[in-house]
């Protein structure tokens, strides 16, 4: 079942609008977990995350 869960949230993340631009917005301390066995984001979306102007805590 977890199997069909990550093709939902993977599907929304394909079909929905691109939310780059909008985490630029966020102005309160935010924790962002990302990890090498993310089934949904690879390594290196999370490490671009990183390199962006946002304050990671």
């Amino acid at each position: 079942m977890e199997s069909l869960s990550h093709c939902f949230q993977l599907a929304a993340m394909l079909t929905g609008p691109d939310r780059t631009e909008d985490l630029q917005s966020i102005e309160v301390p935010t924790l962002v977990i990302h990890g090498a066995k993310d089934t949904l984001v690879q390594v290196d979306g999370g490490q671009a995350l990183r390199r962006r102007s946002i304050i990671l805590v």
